[in-house]
């Protein structure tokens, strides 16, 4: 990205997680100096922080965020391979079980990467800090927006120093553009609402999913991933994930009152209601961490592009804007995704930064709108899903996909697109196209001269 002219402006991140981060990385071509604010101390080492509580949690970046990855962070890829992450085929390498039946494991040839989240973002903030222009500051809690005299543009933040900052610091921070990377948690609807903004709009939908989590080593796995994922009529769901190191990272997954337990002997039990491979490749594993819980999966989606008025040099993504049913894995492309879009508006507008705040938020809305109606039809699957928004025609578009995933089975054209569009590769629409019909149509008609025993040999290989 070419560097802009406006070389003397200081940019404020709030927030150091993996939007941040995607966040600083973007805007440092454009501005002398970027500060990013956590309330956390943020560790030097591959360890767990507070404010991180998903990283107990399975993770995978998705293809386009691998992509984006190697954009904005030129031989982070390999350096993380170097440091014990998995690159692995997002076919071949997966073992995938839905309606009774494991699938063929085609070859796609597009590339996916697993590691824990703590190396991934500890990888990816070792490389942020590089950058002579950004500097972090821990024990920041930011409480209040510093505005013009009219409110019309925001000018810096408030701070409250946690224990251990630097209580001396000044409490008033004021910079040229202020971006909110603060996740679920953000104060902006409610800074909007007292600056005078009036109350955002917000699509919610809550399939009510929680899932419970476990690492062990000495896994008897085939390839990267074993995957069996829940549905209308089976609600409960796995995976089990290669990570660094020779490590594996097993996550439970169900709805409402088939949530998994995270005590030893419920959480055992559940295992035993997933394909049988799961219990056979955990035969001999060995526990390396306790059961972690987590049950904050809902889609929700802050609509900032729709309002009609909008502070100037204040800018929201990431979670803050849009958070994902995290099982879906969306999260920290969409946000490296806007990121890189307001790297990209900056550099357009040769650094200048009046009235691109409201144009930014516009812009972006269209990036998490197609990974959210994604998220979503997938989960009005299950009758107790709630939500501010439903689809029209969803039981259709579920039928729909219900023939394809059929027909998946033997068309690996099919197998791939699928795999393109649920890595954001290609838009969903591209599963509807006149060449995706015709190849649905050839599925169907080859499944049917299948002879009975076909149903088993995708069977993973585990002793």
């Amino acid at each position: 990205m070419t560097p802009t002219t406006q070389q003397t402006q200081h940019a404020i991140i709030i927030g150091a997680s993996m939007a941040g981060l995607w966040t600083a990385q973007a805007l440092a071509p454009h501005f002398a100096k970027i500060t990013i604010l956590d309330r956390d101390q943020l560790p030097t080492e591959v360890v767990h922080r507070r404010g991180l509580p998903q990283a107990h949690h399975l993770h995978v970046l998705l293809a386009r965020g691998v992509e984006l990855l190697n954009d904005l962070f030129p031989g982070l890829h390999d350096e993380l391979v170097a440091a014990g992450a998995n690159s692995f085929d997002l076919g071949s390498d997966i073992n995938f079980h839905r309606n009774d039946e494991w699938y063929p494991p085609f070859h796609t040839g597009i590339t996916g990467l697993s590691c824990s989240r703590l190396l991934l973002e500890t990888a990816v903030r070792h490389r942020v800090s590089q950058n002579p222009n950004i500097q972090f500051i821990t024990g920041a809690d930011v409480h209040s927006l510093i505005t013009s005299a009219d409110n019309s543009q925001i000018l810096g933040v408030r701070v409250n120093w946690r224990r251990g900052a630097d209580q001396s610091a000044p409490k008033e921070l004021h910079a040229d553009l202020i971006i909110d990377n603060s996740g679920r948690a953000s104060r902006t609807p409610q800074w909007l609402e007292e600056l005078g903004y009036g109350q955002v709009e917000e699509i919610v939908v809550d399939a009510h999913l929680g899932y419970a989590t476990r690492r062990y080593e000495k896994v008897a796995m085939p390839g990267c991933m074993l995957a069996a994922f829940a549905d209308e009529n089976n609600p409960r769901g796995g995976m089990i994930i290669r990570e660094e190191n020779g490590g594996f990272v097993l996550t439970l997954g169900g709805t409402n009152d088939d949530r998994p337990p995270t005590d030893e002997a419920g959480f055992n039990e559940f295992i035993k209601d997933l394909p049988p491979e799961f219990s056979r490749a955990l035969r001999h594993a060995v526990p390396t961490s306790k059961i972690s819980g987590y049950r904050r999966t809902r889609n929700q989606w802050r609509r900032f592009d729709k309002m009609p008025n909008w502070p100037d040099r204040f800018v929201v993504l990431g979670d803050a804007m849009c958070g994902f049913n995290p099982i879906y894995g969306q999260g920290m492309t969409v946000a490296g995704l806007c990121a890189a879009t307001l790297g990209q508006m900056i550099a357009d507008n040769n650094g200048q930064l009046d009235n691109l705040a409201h144009r930014y938020q516009k812009r972006i809305a269209s990036i998490p709108s197609g990974a959210l109606e994604l998220a979503i039809t997938e989960d009005y699957r299950f009758p107790t899903t709630e939500g501010t928004y439903r689809r029209r025609g969803i039981h259709l578009i579920h039928r729909y996909f219900d023939i394809m995933s059929e027909a998946m089975k033997v068309s690996p054209f099919l197998y791939r697109r699928f795999i393109q569009v649920q890595q954001l590769l290609k838009p969903a629409y591209s599963l509807f196209s006149p060449l995706a019909l015709a190849h649905i149509a050839w599925g169907l008609v080859q499944l049917r001269r299948r002879p009975a025993t076909a149903i088993t040999q995708n069977r993973p290989a585990i002793a």
